[in-house]
């Protein structure tokens, strides 16, 4: 099983359900019309925008700062300088 604080990459995927990576991700796009990466990415970026709007933004923080070893602000005012 795959640890939730990571995301599972595409050769894990794949061997859970008995196929190679390409094969996985040709079927995906057949089936679904998207990349698998590009589906990660677009469930990755929902669960953030979840938890930031629950309105707890310590949750948001504290997941952001597990992740990136930084605080949004702190990512924020090195990009705006």
């Amino acid at each position: 099983m795959v640890p939730w604080d990571e995301p599972p990459t595409v050769t894990f995927l794949a061997a859970e359900v008995g196929l190679s990576p390409r094969q996985l991700q040709r079927a995906f796009c057949d089936r679904l019309g998207v990349s698998l990466l590009c589906m990660l990415l677009s469930i990755r970026l929902d669960l953030a925008w979840d938890l930031f709007k629950s309105g707890d933004v310590a949750v948001f923080t504290n997941a952001f700062w597990a992740r990136f070893n930084i605080a949004p602000s702190a990512l924020q005012r090195r990009t705006d300088g």
